[in-house]
């Protein structure tokens, strides 16, 4: 049952996690609520009418202290994430979904960019040494798997999210909580950001808008697409799993895709095919594939009874979402 007035489907919160979360009085602590996966989780949670009372133990951190708007009306505060080592909660499940992004990498220096995320880990993980979580969420990056060994200073995106991964496993098994570690590839679904980024949301963007979608890569470009929904009601299943320690897993879409397939699959499903997909020549000698190892995570998925969108519904869904955003932030990187 959902209380959404939105313009766009808001993914349902699993029926199995809003009854925990209202039959406990569990409080939720999101850190990071105003990048993709948080505005997603406060939507999914505040549209869920089993948890409508769950506004009031729902604390937000994030940059800034603001208001952010949540539909039907409602509304949740932001507070500044310099107040989190203020909170005192009993068993909160705790999503800590602050990062600086790889779009930041180019503009800072290495040293301002480790340094920034190093100040976020560090206050979360004081926070954590003062409360025991009933499991925290950690997503984390397929980009990791490019961090390791000698790689790591041209990827400090991915270096520093593992960095993060042994952090917060060492805090979980040394103060006796769960974390759950999504290593994420590629997010589909609302409240998508910096659309040109991201090759889905600038191919919707372009045919939503009726111009021509552009694909820059002469070569292949294989991707796997994971709704951002599923991402966070399985990586929520996991860390309120019994046990302690890390749960650690790729979120991995069920199937590849080449963008130029997914370019004219976005303008069949919506109804565009007229537009054109502009391309440089085929460049056969080289494929660039970000994918991770969907077999755990189809596991885990069945282990929860949580059913995985298919790819078209995926598209259908991040569609509408990029429908409802106004014209200039379609183009906004």
């Amino acid at each position: 049952m959902s209380i959404t007035t939105s313009p766009f489907p808001i993914p349902a919160l699993h029926p199995s996690i809003a009854a925990a979360l209202a039959a406990q009085e569990r409080p939720v602590v999101v850190i990071g609520g105003g990048g993709w996966m948080g505005q997603a989780i406060l939507h999914m949670i505040g549209c869920s009418a089993e948890t409508s009372d769950l506004p009031s133990r729902l604390h937000v951190f994030g940059s800034a202290a603001r208001t952010m708007p949540l539909p039907g009306g409602r509304s949740v505060e932001v507070r500044p994430l310099s107040e989190l080592g203020d909170l005192r909660v009993e068993a909160p499940l705790v999503l800590h979904l602050a990062f600086l992004t790889k779009d930041k990498v180019d503009g800072l220096s290495p040293d301002a960019y480790e340094r920034g995320n190093a100040a976020i880990a560090d206050t979360v993980a004081g926070w954590l040494e003062t409360v025991r979580p009933a499991g925290l969420v950690l997503p984390s990056s397929g980009a990791v798997y490019g961090a390791m060994g000698n790689a790591a200073l041209s990827n400090p995106y991915g270096a520093l999210k593992l960095k993060d991964e042994d952090r917060f496993t060492a805090l979980a098994e040394r103060r006796g909580f769960r974390v759950a570690i999504g290593r994420v590839f590629n997010l589909s679904g609302p409240f998508m950001n910096k659309l040109p980024l991201y090759a889905l949301g600038s191919i919707l963007a372009a045919l939503i808008d009726g111009r021509p979608v552009v694909l820059r890569a002469p070569h292949n470009v294989v991707r796997a697409y994971t709704h951002v929904g599923d991402a966070l009601n399985l990586m929520i299943a996991e860390a309120l799993a019994p046990g302690d320690g890390a749960s650690l897993f790729d979120v991995a879409g069920l199937e590849p895709v080449e963008v130029g397939e997914l370019a004219r699959r976005c303008a069949a499903l919506l109804g565009r095919i007229g537009i054109p997909i502009e391309r440089p020549p085929h460049d056969p000698g080289r494929e660039d594939r970000y994918l991770g190892d969907p077999a755990p995570w189809r596991r885990l998925a069945g282990r929860h009874g949580i059913t995985l969108s298919p790819l078209d519904a995926q598209i259908l869904d991040t569609a509408a979402y990029v429908a409802a955003l106004p014209p200039d932030e379609r183009r906004a990187a």
